[in-house]
């Protein structure tokens, strides 16, 4: 009987240090340093890109894009500036 009292007491012991434990923990990664931590696991485990034609094509049609847009401001932009000067 006192052997059963004793393993209990234990038990919720090691339950209250788990307890702290798991709230330490889960405040620590609530802080920037956690979330950047989270992020880099997150990034780490993605897979790794099986079509590597896809992924260029779409990088030369983003360029493209991007360069269409600077010259469309460029030009829009251009008129506020002379009107300006």
């Amino acid at each position: 009987m006192k052997r059963t009292k004793e393993l209990k007491l234990e038990g919720e012991h090691d339950a209250r240090i788990k307890k702290i434990q798991e709230n330490f923990l889960r405040r620590l990664m609530m802080t920037k340093v956690g979330k950047v931590l989270h992020a880099w696991n997150s990034w780490k485990n993605l897979p790794e890109k099986k079509d590597t034609s896809a992924f260029i094509k779409a990088s030369k049609f983003e360029k493209g894009l991007s360069n269409f847009v600077d010259r469309t401001l460029k030009r829009s932009f251009g008129a506020f500036k002379n009107e300006f000067d």
